[in-house]
């Protein structure tokens, strides 16, 4: 019934957890949702909880891995274990407005065919640091856009009905980041269109708190969303910038300043946080070198790098 348009009643929230100290703040955001009435929804929580939040909390279901694995891992375990006819993902250190899953069900409602539903992202933050961090990632995603088709939607809010996973696979086991970009363009290929539908909002509170931590970020992201640029060419032309380590490293401060430039043109609500542009810029700079360093080391389009020697080993960089 899932893929006919037939009413969702049965909601299953998946929270990938590597011991982040605001579970519980995600857990309270997901106990105080405002739902009509015959809407049930199970919450499960999938990887590492040292801290122990989830004591409190024994309506959830916690599914402990043995060591920490990457999110997509851990989505897919919860995603095999789900009941819900509508899987919702989150993060664990995301804050779901009090009507979120009700948006969402309101969106599928509207939206009941092949189609992945994506919300929106507030990146007010708690230090200077966060704040550029999350301007940087989530520009496209701010309450403030209007809805509208995507090419690409993040896991940290989006839904789909179960049985999109049976169509579209499930996450990339091997994609440690941007596992949530590759899903999305097979699901392009697939068939399904990206909603976003910014009424269904959480806030992103990510903990970095430094400068060295927004610049990893941005690199390990360059490093991996690279193999996704590639690898699904067909779906999103790839520019020629993009295609060489030579040509990504020296136009690196012109790709940076385009692009910082036009979070701020295009967003014109974000000009108030102009004063994080120079992270940003830094931030894009470091994309560029984690692509740029992923291209000269080489890839196959499973996502494994190549040694030096030419042979395939598995990239684990977290």
């Amino acid at each position: 019934m899932t893929g006919t348009g037939a009413e969702i009643r049965t909601v299953s929230v998946i929270i990938p957890n590597l011991n982040c100290p605001i579970l519980d703040q995600a857990l309270d955001a997901l106990r105080a949702q405002h739902l009509e009435p015959g809407v049930s929804v199970e919450i499960i929580v999938i990887g590492r909880d040292e801290p122990g939040h989830l004591r409190g909390y024994p309506d959830v279901l916690f599914i402990q891995t043995e060591h920490p694995v990457p999110p997509g891992v851990a989505r897919n375990i919860g995603i095999e274990k789900a009941k819900g006819e509508l899987i919702a993902c989150l993060d664990a250190d995301c804050i779901a407005d009090p009507m979120w899953l009700a948006a969402m069900l309101v969106a599928h409602r509207e939206h009941p065919h092949q189609t992945v539903i994506g919300g929106s992202i507030q990146i007010d933050a708690d230090n200077y640091w966060a704040l550029a961090d999350n301007l940087s990632s989530f520009h496209g995603y701010l309450p403030s856009r209007a809805p509208a088709p995507y090419p690409v939607l993040p896991t940290c809010n989006v839904s789909m009905r179960k049985n999109a996973f049976k169509q579209v696979g499930l996450f990339a086991p091997e994609m440690v980041f941007d596992e949530d970009a590759d899903w999305m363009m097979r699901a392009r290929e697939k068939g399904f269109t990206l909603q976003f539908y910014p009424s269904a909002r959480i806030w992103h509170r990510t903990q970095r708190s430094s400068f060295q931590a927004t610049i990893a970020h941005a690199q390990i992201w360059g490093d991996y969303s690279i193999i996704t640029r590639h690898r699904y060419r067909d779906v999103q032309p790839l520019p020629f910038i993009l295609s060489h380590w030579w040509s990504l490293l020296a136009f690196s401060p012109l790709i940076a300043a385009a692009v910082t430039a036009r979070i701020y043109a295009r967003n014109p609500r974000t000009v108030h946080y102009l004063y994080t542009s120079p992270v940003i810029f830094l931030a894009k700079m470091a994309w560029c070198w984690g692509a740029a360093r992923r291209l000269q080391k080489g890839f196959d389009l499973e996502g494994q790098a190549k040694d030096k020697d030419n042979t395939t080993v598995r990239n684990v960089e977290t």
